[in-house]
């Protein structure tokens, strides 16, 4: 198990270009296309207890991984994690993850919940003596034909100090505007699965030349 430590930024895609395009990045980001499968019970036993479960392909490798809610604060997230390699999309649930523990005999009901399909350039940056990842993601989580489009960037301390993310952060912003994100590749996921939010349209009003404007701010008779 390890801890991980990150800031998350969200931005509109023309930001990224501006971002990739900007002077603040070493040339040459190393660049993976990776498609991750998020794995629950059908009543997202995991997600209650909040925790999340993945097998992320990037190229020819697989890795599991279990990762619990943190605290976060102020867009900063420090979570525990546990991964391994695996050998396919089957989830590898034993007793090295705490899943077994906490959902016990629901652990055969574990399937595929929604993917998520992602662009990655990755950057190793220092920062006031800090060693920092800076990941910009491009893509979408998807569930059937419903998707929920992703352009973020994650910043993970490798070694020094957090407060040199967030000053890593202003420097970013000063290129391409950001906004602190609270919100994870998994709870994006998990919000397709809800149900579709629908739009009433309002019925036409009737105006007349002579209504004043009370008049046509009442409600129509049966509402």
């Amino acid at each position: 198990m390890a801890d991980e430590v990150e800031l998350k930024l969200e931005l509109t895609p023309d930001a990224a270009d501006a971002f990739e395009a900007s002077a603040l990045l070493p040339v040459n980001p190393e660049k993976i296309e990776q498609r991750s499968i998020y794995f629950d019970t059908p009543d997202h036993a995991l997600a209650k207890k909040g925790f999340s479960l993945r097998i992320r392909r990037s190229g020819r490798k697989r890795t599991q991984t279990v990762k619990a809610d943190g605290a976060s604060a102020a867009g900063l997230f420090v979570r525990s994690e546990w991964e391994r390699a695996v050998k396919d999309d089957k989830p590898n649930l034993d007793d090295t993850t705490p899943v077994l523990a906490m959902i016990g005999g629901a652990v055969d009901t574990v399937a595929s919940v929604f993917e998520v399909r992602i662009a990655r350039r990755t950057w190793i940056l220092r920062q006031d003596g800090a060693a920092i990842e800076m990941v910009l993601d491009r893509g979408e989580a998807a569930v059937g034909d419903r998707t929920s489009p992703i352009s973020e960037i994650e910043l993970e301390l490798k070694a020094g100090d957090p407060a040199a993310l967030f000053t890593l952060a202003r420097r970013i912003d000063a290129v391409a505007p950001v906004l602190l994100s609270v919100q994870t590749k998994a709870e994006r996921g998990y919000r397709l699965t809800g149900p579709v939010a629908t739009m009433v349209k309002a019925e036409p009003i009737a105006l007349t030349s002579d209504m004043t404007a009370a008049h046509s701010r009442r409600p129509a008779a049966g509402c």
